[in-house]
Formats: structure tokens, C-alpha cells, sequence
């Protein structure tokens, strides 16, 4: 009896204790009149970053197996959008390349008004800061490029003004946030540290990490690329299901949003169910007339929370059981 009752509790608690991946926020109004479209908006998304699938790719970046090529003149990027910062960033980079030491690719980040999809040649409101692969910290600020460090540690060797990495490279960079202003703190190159930090005049005010690609000379192979301590928004499937049937579905956009309408002629339970990552949200929609109050409401699910309940308390009676058992038989 005590196993049969120990194995339902695991299954139930390996099915419905599955951990997010991702946080969801949605916003509705507070009330809704009968016969009015309810709007309900969400957006996704996650504290890192995982992924070479780089949501947002500078016009006329050139892709060859995997490979990323920039353009002419330069300034090329691949780049995931970020929502909100905290106080330090932490950005991998594994991957081959091959660059001409006259250019500069790198991991990037960009902020102010820099504007998408235009490589960064083609505009001047922007601030970047890039760590690139030859050992160089490039930056733009106030329309113009200076870098103020030209010979911190690169992987690689030059030869004939060009360095060709075949064999994957792990660089790591950490940013951070020193009274308002970025801080370049420290490089990893293979799990090997190099203490930078330089405090650069950018502020510590970015809405894109990534890749910056620069030139057509220079061709970089991203095989894995990881972003921590940050809001990254996610494009992830949704399905909406209303009085449990399905509505609608789709994916949220490049910024982690999406939103669906309906209209209201009874009450509804609305379920927005995100399957990549096991998240779910549910709305219970009441209609207001000028004889109720009704509102909308958003719920935590109750099947979950009981399942929950019921599997801790099975595995206590499971291990009462299992003690008054041993002590039998001693």
C-alpha cells in the first residue's frame, strides 16, 4: 500500500510540478459590458537568454550554413532585444570565425535610439559597446567611434591581417552597471579570466545583445550564444481556450507579445496556455450590467494547486506508513 501510494504522489508531482521556463504578464481591463470586445494583451519573456535563433538580423546580413556574413561598408548585426536590465550582464559567445583585424565583430551591446534592422553604419542616434574577437573595446556615442583599448587578450593568431578560428571559442564578456554608466568588467576567453575594468561614458541604457557581424570580410559561426540577467522577450506558441474550447493560437512577436479580443455576451473562462515552457494563465470574464458589479478576474489554476496538495500529502501519509511499518518489524 505504502509504495502504490509513494508512486502516485511522484507522478503527480513530476506531471503538474513541471518548472516554467519563461514569466508571463497580462494585462485586461477591470470591467467589461455586455456585447463589448474584451482585449487582453500578454507578453513573454525570460531572465537569459539560450539561442543562436537571433530573432532580429541587420538588413542584408548574408546566411551561409549557419554562418553569418556582414556587409557593406559596415556594421552588421545579429541581436535578441532586451526589456529591462539589472545590474550586470553576463554574455557567451562559443563559436568559429574568421575576421580581418580592420574591422571590428564582437559581442555587442546597443542603446539608445538605435533603430532596426539598419546595419549601424547607417545611423548615428545609437550607443554600442563592443568587446570584439581581436582583443579590441569599440564604442559609439554621440555620433561618433573611438576605441579606447586596443590590445586586451584575443584567441587566435594573425596572419596576413587576418585571424581564422576553425576550433570553437568560448569568450565570455561581463557588463555592468557603475553609478549609471557601463562598466566592460571582465573577459573569459576558454574559461580563462582577464580582469578589464575599463568604466566607459556609455550609459548603462541598452535594448539589444548580440553578435555585431561589421564587415563583408568577416564570416562568424555562432554554435551556442547565452545572455543572463535580463528581461529577454520570447516568441513562443500560444492557444487560447474559452469555456474550453479553442479560440484562437499563434506566436507572440519578436518582442514577446501577442493579444486576442472577444466579444462578451456571458460569462467566459479564458485559458492562455504557453505548452513550449508549461505555463498558463486563466481569466474568469464576468459581464457587467447597471445590476451588477461583475469584474475580470485572473485565477491561478485550481487543478494545479490541488494536484499539488494532494501529492505532499500523499507523500507524508506514504512515509507514516513506511515508519509505523519498520517499527513493526522491529
Amino acid at each position: 500500500m505504502e509504495k502504490i501510494i509513494l508512486s502516485i504522489a511522484l507522478i503527480l508531482l513530476v506531471t503538474f510540478a513541471i518548472p516554467t521556463l519563461g514569466s508571463v504578464k497580462v494585462s485586461y481591463p477591470s470591467q467589461v459590458l455586455y456585447g463589448q470586445n474584451l482585449t487582453v494583451s500578454f507578453s513573454v519573456y525570460s531572465t537569459t537568454i539560450n539561442s543562436t535563433n537571433f530573432p532580429i538580423i541587420s538588413s542584408g546580413t548574408e546566411i551561409i550554413n549557419d554562418t553569418y556574413r556582414g556587409g557593406s561598408p559596415y556594421g552588421y548585426y545579429v541581436v535578441f532585444p532586451m526589456l529591462n536590465l539589472s545590474e550586470e550582464i553576463r554574455v557567451t559567445f562559443l563559436g568559429e570565425y574568421n575576421e580581418s583585424i580592420l574591422s571590428d565583430p564582437g559581442i555587442a551591446l546597443y542603446g539608445g535610439n538605435f533603430e532596426i534592422p539598419l546595419p549601424d553604419s547607417d545611423q548615428n542616434q545609437f550607443t554600442v559597446v563592443v568587446l570584439t574577437f581581436d582583443g579590441r573595446i569599440l564604442l559609439h556615442i554621440n555620433s561618433s567611434w573611438y576605441a579606447p583599448l586596443t590590445s586586451l587578450p584575443f584567441y587566435g593568431q594573425v596572419i596576413d591581417n587576418w585571424i581564422n578560428v576553425t576550433t570553437p571559442v568560448n569568450y565570455t564578456v561581463i557588463f555592468q552597471d557603475h553609478e549609471g554608466k557601463t562598466l566592460v568588467k571582465m573577459m573569459f576567453i576558454n574559461g580563462k579570466g582577464y580582469f578589464i575594468g575599463y568604466l566607459t561614458p556609455i550609459p548603462w541604457n541598452f535594448s539589444y545583445v548580440g553578435i555585431r557581424l561589421d564587415t563583408q570580410y568577416d564570416f562568424i559561426k555562432p554554435i551556442e550564444f547565452y545572455a543572463s540577467d535580463g528581461d529577454f522577450p520570447l516568441s513562443v506558441p500560444y492557444v487560447i481556450y474559452v469555456n474550453g474550447k479553442e479560440y484562437t493560437s499563434g506566436f507572440t512577436n519578436s518582442m514577446g507579445q501577442g493579444s486576442f479580443s472577444i466579444k462578451v455576451t456571458s460569462p467566459l473562462t479564458i485559458n492562455i496556455t504557453f505548452p513550449t515552457f508549461h505555463e498558463y494563465k486563466v481569466i474568469n470574464v464576468g459581464v457587467t450590467t447597471p445590476m451588477s458589479n461583475d469584474e475580470v478576474k485572473i485565477v491561478y489554476p485550481i487543478q494545479q494547486i490541488s494536484f499539488l496538495v494532494i501529492s505532499a500529502i500523499l507523500i507524508v501519509l506514504g512515509y507514516v506508513l513506511e515508519e509505523r511499518r519498520k517499527r513493526r518489524s522491529t
